[in-house]
């Protein structure tokens, strides 16, 4: 597994991954300009994930790069396939980069409520579950809002975890 910067080309690779049926309640898929944008954008870093010849297994973006409390936000991650084992490694991966080449000082993410398999591997990772947002993110194939989870590992505890 290994990550690289994402391209204008991997936009329609980015969109696949995120309309898969196992995503559809879990990604927002955004559309091309959207993610143009993020491309486009200094404080943004769209990844693209290479799994062995695959060069778009995944894709993860982070925001609010170059904040002054140095809190990167995670948020969007995502793998083609999963339920392979995958997900702890991808987002350690995604942690270790972060705060090795991004510089973060604290790395946050939300997830739905409901999204027992990610809870479980962003705890997995060292993540701390922060906070709830109720009814605060849409759900667009539910209509709906949803509970978001706040989950969050400062730079001092990924340290203690690297050992």
């Amino acid at each position: 597994m290994r990550l690289r910067s994402a391209t204008p080309a991997d936009i329609p690779a980015i969109r696949a991954i995120a309309q898969l049926p196992q995503h559809a309640l879990l990604i927002t898929d955004e559309d091309d300009a959207a993610l143009q944008a993020y491309l486009d954008d200094p404080t943004a870093r769209l990844l693209m994930v290479e799994m062995g010849s695959d060069p778009s297994a995944g894709f993860a973006l982070f925001c609010d790069l170059g904040s002054r409390a140095g809190a990167v936000e995670l948020r969007r991650l995502a793998l083609r396939e999963v339920g392979r084992g995958q997900g702890r490694a991808f987002v350690q991966m995604l942690t270790d980069y972060a705060f090795a080449e991004l510089g973060a000082q604290r790395v946050w993410l939300d997830t739905n409520f409901d999204n027992l398999r990610a809870q479980k591997t962003y705890t997995a990772c060292g993540y701390q579950l922060e906070g709830k947002l109720r009814a605060h993110g849409f759900c667009a194939p539910l209509n709906r809002a949803l509970d978001q989870w706040i989950y969050g590992i400062l730079r001092a505890e990924w340290a203690a975890l690297r050992g």
